[in-house]
């Protein structure tokens, strides 16, 4: 422990100086997608893990979901489990997400160690894999940092495999792979799959050959890590067959590639407008520049540029025509994004980086040294002038740039399967990316001053060790993390998926409150519904899936696995968003739906603009956002002579004996033969049972019914995920 007491410092320090609001429950991961998912949905399952259940139903939004089948809560993950289960929520919800940055830091650190890093290199691979583009840029949330936290730790598995050809590193890295696939990326996870083939093929090949045994070897570790997923898969599968992505053609996996003009955000980060990152700070390009010259002396670190090059290849997406021709043979339509692949290549760059150092600072190391130095000034100076010609181009043919691009979006945007909007939205979004792409690469914003300075530092520090080779002290060292500490602290500033997601948990008090109050004060059970969601004027408490959050029952809902048949009966409504947008609703769409709403038990209806309709009746305002009653809504249960709104009779009194997430208990007495409607999402896993014995549920638009002679009848609807109810719970 005392040889890595230099290595724990300095990361303590990294991760309280990042992350302090977090560690001291002064703010949190609730910004953005955070709270529209990852926030409301933790506080579900941290209230159900704590009464020893999972989530596996929640009544709070799309008119009940099978919240566990999405996955993105990561409910069966064993440290959530854990930390929910142990901690009050919020200290759970933060520290969940800190013990992970740590655990990602310790397990680069080993394995960097363990592959000839020094204290310093293994420390350096730590900090930019923690708080470079993998987690600081802008499309990480808390459950891919915990899946790609264990990914470090399973290539050391392979390490140690590769020196003892021992079975039990091999299980252990198929039980880790299992929890990766549980954490709440499931993609993400997939594609750790495709790493881990290739580092573990090539690896044992250059560690005494890949053979029939490493594979027989293997093939339990595969076993183990599919039956710990099966759980998983099989709930998310099933929700997957329900979803658009079902649907997805092949743009829609294209979509959001890496492109090749996006190399220069490796320098220039901020001048990216939009798309995701490779940045590890300026200064750390010397290392992994260094790294790739010692590669012909060290085949062990050979995987780790293979890792590297796979993932630039991958994460083109688009722009590479072998990765379409793979995605076209596979049919893999529904994994959009290949920028992900680049989470990977950056770990490599950072893993190769923190090597590289070790290198660089080696005292006979000399002449690879100047090559290094000499070819990292060659690429600052190309990245300069990639980035001024880019200046110049978008000044000199800036007319030209906007009618390409609104040429482009006419052809290959505007009516493609996942892209909503009309022609003119996809028009004007040019001209919007136009004007914020020469604002973000002025010279005069601090970020590209910023960048601008750190490459001057850098041909400075380029042209100084290249006169004199006695820079290798420790004062040389602690010189360059400083530097690169201050360059990635200030990337984290804007890099939106990690620190600009960061809000204080003030934030998530009720606003509107009057509005909120005259929900709150209506003790009866209903949904609202948030109308005109794409407008961003509504307050928290409305919008999906914060609701859940204040206790409030919505029908709208926001995931990419959302139901289609629930999306598509709601779509002139706008409130269920697939992760395609949302548009503004019809103005008559409410009057177009009424019978949709009232049967969803929709009480009512929250909006940012007045809204003059016959059958809404005001009931609060405050601020522009209105809070309307539906008149004739229906109860969360009720009878109907047949399975038409038409036939409804309100005129028979369904008790409400109990109701909650997945589960539900009714006494009623009906006067004619029919049907007991229960206004519940109608997904597969449901069950009824009428008077003990099990009946049919019958589909009623996107809710559920059973079939009742006339009589008196107890009925028990049971949501289970994996099975049959307990038949001895029917009758209570």
């Amino acid at each position: 422990m005392k040889k890595h007491i230099g290595f724990i410092t300095f990361f303590a320090v990294v991760l309280a100086v990042f992350l302090w609001k977090v560690i001291t429950l002064k703010a949190g991961f609730i910004y953005g997608d955070y709270a529209s998912q990852f926030y409301p949905w933790s506080m579900i399952y941290a209230d159900a893990i704590k009464k020893f259940t999972l989530p596996f139903w929640t009544r709070y939004f799309h008119s009940g979901f099978p919240l566990m089948a999405e996955g993105q809560v990561g409910g069966f993950y064993p440290l959530n489990i854990l930390f929910f289960a142990l901690l009050p929520f919020r200290a759970a919800y933060n520290y969940v997400a800190v013990f992970h940055f740590a655990l990602a830091g310790v397990f680069t650190y080993i394995y960097a160690r363990r592959m000839g890093a020094c204290q310093w290199g293994g420390a350096l691979a730590a900090f930019l894999f923690c708080f470079g583009s993998a987690y600081a840029g802008c499309m990480i949330n808390v459950p891919t940092v915990k899946l790609l936290s264990w990914f470090p730790f399973v290539l050391w598995l392979f390490e140690r495999y590769y020196e003892r050809r021992a079975t039990l590193y091999l299980l252990a890295a198929g039980a880790v792979f299992g929890m990766q696939l549980l954490a709440g990326s499931m993609q993400t996870a997939l594609y750790c799959g495709i790493f881990y083939a290739a580092y573990f093929i090539y690896g044992a090949g250059i560690n005494g050959g890949f053979s029939r045994e490493d594979i027989l070897k293997a093939a339990p570790a595969l076993a183990l890590t599919g039956l710990i997923f099966l759980p998983q898969f099989m709930l998310t599968n099933t929700m997957a067959a329900f979803s658009w992505r079902s649907e997805a053609s092949i743009e829609f996996a294209l979509s959001d590639s890496f492109s090749p003009l996006n190399i220069m955000s490796s320098v220039f980060p901020y001048a990216v407008f939009r798309g995701a990152r490779f940045y590890l700070g300026i200064l750390s390009i010397l290392f992994l520049i260094t790294s790739f010259s010692a590669l012909r002396s060290q085949p062990r670190h050979r995987p780790m540029a293979l890792l590297l090059a796979i993932s630039v290849f991958l994460t083109l997406g688009k722009y590479n025509p072998l990765y379409v021709l793979l995605i076209k043979l596979t049919h893999l339509y529904g994994l959009r994004n290949p920028s992900k692949f680049l989470l990977f290549g950056i770990f490599a760059a950072s893993v190769m980086a923190g090597w590289g150092f070790t290198r660089f600072f080696a005292p006979a190391w000399q002449n690879p040294r100047l090559k290094a130095l000499k070819a990292y000034s060659v690429f600052l100076g190309a990245m300069l002038g990639l980035f001024f010609a880019a200046k110049i181009t978008l000044a000199a043919f800036g007319g030209q740039i906007i009618a390409f691009g609104r040429k482009y979006v006419a052809e290959h945007v505007y009516g493609k399967s996942f892209h909503r909007f009309d022609l003119a939205t996809y028009l004007e979004k040019v001209q919007g990316f136009y004007d914020n792409l020469v604002q973000n690469m002025s010279v005069i914003n601090p970020f590209i001053l910023v960048s601008l300075v750190l490459c001057a530092a850098g041909l400075l520090i380029s042209w100084i060790f290249s006169k004199d080779a006695r820079h290798n002290t420790v004062y040389h060292k602690m010189m360059f993390f400083v530097l690169i500490f201050l360059d990635l602290l200030a990337f984290s500033v804007y890099g939106t998926g990690f620190r600009g997601n960061i809000l204080e948990f003030r934030a998530l008090e009720p606003e509107r409150l009057a509005v909120f109050e005259a929900i709150k004060e209506d003790a009866g059970l209903f949904r609202i519904l948030p109308y005109d969601m794409a407008s961003a004027k509504l307050p928290n408490w409305a919008m999906p899936s914060m609701n859940a959050a204040y206790g409030i029952d919505s029908v709208a809902l926001y995931t990419p696995l959302v139901n289609e048949y629930y999306r598509k009966a709601l779509s002139e409504l706008e409130v269920v968003d697939n992760a395609l947008g949302l548009k503004e609703p019809l103005p008559d769409s409410l009057d177009k739906n009424l019978e949709l709403v009232r049967m969803l038990n929709v009480k009512y209806v929250v909006s940012p603009v007045e809204l003059d309709k016959p059958f809404l009746e005001p009931a609060a305002e405050e601020d522009g956002t209105y809070l309307y009653r539906v008149s004739g809504y229906l109860p969360r249960a009720f009878a109907a002579k047949e399975l038409i709104p038409d036939m409804i009779d309100l005129s028979v009194k369904v008790d409400i004996v109990s109701y909650g997430s997945g589960e539900a208990f009714f006494k009623v007495d009906m006067p004619f033969d029919g049907f007991l409607v229960f206004s519940e999402n109608g997904y597969p896993g449901w069950q009824a049972y009428v008077d003990g014995e099990e009946a049919e549920i019958l589909p009623f638009s996107v809710i559920q019914a059973v079939k009742l002679p006339a009589g008196r009848h107890e009925v028990w609807f049971g949501y289970r995920a994996f099975g049959d109810a307990a038949r001895e719970r029917a009758g209570k």
